[in-house]
């Protein structure tokens, strides 16, 4: 029997029997006011008075994810679970930001609706000046969900009334106590293996990497840890020689920082998907499904920055022939199959989903070309950036909410309103997008009446401890796409219109 969503926010969640590793992991956060229910309630957070009717919807973030590589696959019946959902709904291009290319900050949009200067997310990493016998110090650290000023979507339907479950997005720790539950993007990059000479730091940086705290034990057995990934996972992608695997296992562990390392990059990002997918298809099978059920699938991106270069040798600078001709050969079919395994998983999720849910496949950008080679065979460990964003990225529906084969102008800013609005839900004043009218069923609407908007409550921010090495990790694999440098600083602006500089395979960026 599957137990509530909501049962897990109660004071009472060590009655779940048989999750190992209840309490441990550090302090839970503390309820604040914009989160509705509080964690000490003897029962769920009770609906609001009129009993609004509330109607489920799955947003599924796909990084990275472009049109330009899924048509020609679907063409070619190698996405099958993508492609149903667009024959059956809607899909069209979802317009990413003008402000930024940078993943944090369009992700940040697009679940609360805001631009980062509401929003306050700026970048990849925050910089903290500090004095010492008169010389300024500056150290780096991610952004957290401390740093965000707005209500996301997720404190939006705590506070109406409905449950809601969060995977894998980015800046979410510490946590938000909420009516559901949370794994925040801290679960695929923290130490949870469970070996002795890990355990005591795990222990520690695990504080408030799932909401509530006890949901740590029935998903940390989904963590695919880097140094578990095998030969023969990442063999499905592409082959890989020797020497090159031995790039991808044992890059930086002489102390070395890999700055812009495409092939550790991929071992990171294989694995963070991994992890996150399996804990949403657990927490499918487990619990309840929530009013809103939010993932993240990250592989598209990864693979994209650094292996277009072999899916298409034709769009670099001075032709094909500029591309090493046995990565033509053996990672020609990175990319795709990529796209193939996220396809995977969005058929193992939606298969667990109700029947009467309202899908959206999102993603912040789509991807092109950067016109670079991608790197020489006598430098390995900086293989990288023949991959940039574009503006394009995409919005795929299909649900009881979805007019099929619909079609309008959409951005990342109009994703939360029109969540809403799908769930039945008010909107929020604090909304610079709109909701998509064009996209939504008339009847369905009527069914499930939006509602005015209403203001939201100021966040209250939580006290979780920033233990000292906790980012190591999540630095490393910033630094391994080249998005950070040695110190941690964001070292350029991923934007597809920024100007060139020099990428670390020594080829211009071009944005």
């Amino acid at each position: 029997m599957r137990l509530p969503a909501f049962a897990l926010t109660l004071i009472a969640a060590a009655t779940l029997v048989g999750i190992p590793g209840c309490g441990e992991g550090g302090a839970e956060p503390t309820t604040g006011p914009e989160t509705g229910a509080r964690a000490d309630q003897a029962s769920g957070p009770s609906r609001p008075p009129s009993e609004r009717p509330v109607a489920k919807v799955a947003v599924i973030g796909i990084d990275g994810a472009t049109f330009s590589v899924i048509e020609p696959l679907i063409a070619a019946g190698r996405l099958p679970n993508i492609a149903a959902l667009m024959e059956r709904g809607a899909a069209m291009v979802l317009r990413s930001s003008e402000e930024s290319d940078s993943s944090p900050v369009l992700w940040n949009t697009i679940v609360t609706g805001t631009g980062m200067a509401t929003h306050g997310i700026i970048g990849f990493t925050r910089r903290t000046d500090t004095e010492v016998d008169g010389e300024v110090l500056s150290s780096y650290g991610i952004f957290t969900s401390q740093d965000r000023k707005v209500p996301a979507l997720w404190n939006m339907v705590t506070s109406r009334g409905a449950f809601v479950g969060v995977l894998g997005i980015w800046n979410t720790w510490p946590a938000e106590s909420v009516a559901g539950y949370m794994v925040t993007d801290r679960f695929a990059h923290t130490l949870w293996e469970d070996t002795s000479e890990r355990r005591a730091l795990a222990q520690t940086t695990n504080a408030g990497v799932t909401w509530p705290a006890e949901l740590a034990g029935l998903v940390s057995a989904q963590v695919r840890p880097p140094e578990a990934v095998r030969r023969e996972d990442l063999e499905q992608l592409g082959a890989f020689t020797d020497a090159e695997w031995d790039v991808i296992v044992h890059s930086g562990e002489d102390g070395d920082v890999q700055v812009g390392n495409g092939l550790r990059a991929l071992r990171f990002g294989y694995q963070a998907q991994e992890s996150v997918g399996g804990a949403s298809v657990t927490l499918l099978d487990e619990l309840e499904q929530p009013d809103l059920f939010i993932t993240f699938l990250e592989l598209p991106d990864r693979v994209g920055h650094h292996f277009w270069h072999a899916y298409r040798p034709d769009e670099v600078r001075g032709g094909a022939e500029q591309v090493e001709a046995g990565w033509r050969e053996r990672w020609g079919e990175v990319l795709p199959r990529a796209y193939e395994v996220t396809d995977r998983w969005v058929g193992e999720i939606v298969s667990r989903l109700d029947p009467s849910t309202t899908i959206l496949l999102v993603s912040d950008h789509g991807m092109q070309s950067s016109g670079s080679p991608g790197g020489r065979l006598d430098q390995l460990s900086r293989m990288a950036h023949s991959g940039k964003h574009s503006k394009d990225g995409i919005l795929i529906a299909a649900g009881p909410a979805i007019v099929s084969g619909a079609r309008t102008e959409a951005t990342l800013l109009d994703v939360a309103p029109t969540v809403l609005a799908a769930m039945g839900l008010p909107g929020s004043r604090q909304f610079e997008g709109r909701i998509l009218h064009e996209l939504l069923d008339k009847g369905h609407l009527r069914r499930f009446p939006p509602g005015p908007a209403q203001s939201e409550a100021e966040l209250e921010r939580r006290a979780v401890e920033h233990t000292e090495g906790l980012d190591d990790a999540y630095m490393e694999q910033l630094r391994a796409m080249g998005y950070t440098g040695a110190a941690g600083e964001d070292v350029w602006d991923n934007r597809a219109d920024a100007p060139d500089a020099p990428d670390p395979a020594g080829e211009p960026r071009d944005g």
